[in-house]
């Protein structure tokens, strides 16, 4: 820049600190190209609103990360990155991954004979758990409501859905530690799993025999389905697989022909030993 270019410039800023500010858009005009309309210029010129509109955004961020918790796994809090990683074998991981996870937490192994969840049983462990850190507890990759849900989406299907599955609360039933010894990876023995919510249908003087021994999955769905209650099937279909329904509509039940049995009986129990109703109605 020579000596006028100088000079012309310090006039201008002089100029800019003591005029009107339409006589600073005019000579911003002059010296620089893409000026906005002056208008526009003064809104952005504006020191008030330029804080107005910056303070909100400062909040939110300052909100959202107040809200995230972030869990880390210690090796990686702790700088030991060569305890999985093999950095002169090109950052390979120093044995294969389904033997790393449980060269720390062998107790996690599945026993010989026990049930195990799936990608425990590979050594998969970084298909749930995100390996360095996670603003999920446990190191989830995402929140637990939907982590099932990634691989066993269709259990939500139906038009009738268990509301434990419906909620994502996937834990109320199953055992998420891993490698519990029952089948479906159930917490606890189903008898004992239905109780905790249904108490009320094991309330009866006289009970149905599936509903004494607890042996609700001999005539419920356990997560979605699209029929009533979630009855595994339909109901001419379910009271048959116990009861000749055929042979009861020839003798003692002539007039009941095409009738519902639940608009007589209850199925878990009742007052009597035939279980029939109080009060004519589909049960709950």
């Amino acid at each position: 820049m020579n000596g006028r270019a100088q000079t012309v410039l310090v006039a201008w800023l002089l100029c800019a600190a003591a005029c009107e500010s339409r006589t600073t858009h005019k000579w911003l005009n002059v010296f620089f190209d893409g000026v906005p309309e002056y208008q526009k210029w003064k809104d952005g010129d504006d020191a008030d609103g330029i804080e107005e509109e910056r303070e909100p955004k400062q909040e939110s961020d300052a909100k959202k990360k107040a809200a995230v918790v972030t869990y880390a796994h210690k090796p990686y809090v702790d700088g030991q990155c060569g305890d999985c990683h093999d950095f002169k074998g090109g950052n390979r991981l120093t044995v294969p991954i389904e033997d790393l996870c449980l060269m720390c937490h062998d107790e996690q192994k599945p026993k010989t004979g026990r049930f195990a969840h799936g990608p425990v049983a590979a050594g998969l462990c970084t298909a749930c758990h995100n390996p360095h850190e996670s603003n999920q507890p446990r190191m989830l990759t995402m929140p637990a409501r939907e982590i099932c849900q990634d691989c066993h989406g269709t259990m939500k299907k139906g038009e009738v859905v268990h509301e434990p599955v419906k909620s994502g609360t996937c834990a109320d039933c199953h055992d998420m530690a891993h490698k519990k010894g029952r089948s479906s990876m159930l917490s606890e023995e189903p008898k004992t799993l239905c109780r905790k919510c249904h108490e009320d249908k094991f309330a009866y003087k006289f009970m149905h025999e599936p509903a004494k021994d607890g042996d609700c999955l001999a005539c419920h769905a356990t997560h979605g389905d699209g029929k009533f209650h979630l009855l595994s099937s339909r109901e001419e279909v379910l009271c048959g697989t116990c009861h000749d329904v055929k042979d009861l509509q020839k003798e003692s039940h002539k007039d009941k022909k095409g009738a519902s049995c639940y608009s007589c009986h209850n199925p878990h129990g009742g007052a009597n030993k035939s279980f029939v109703l109080e009060e004519k109605g589909t049960p709950k």
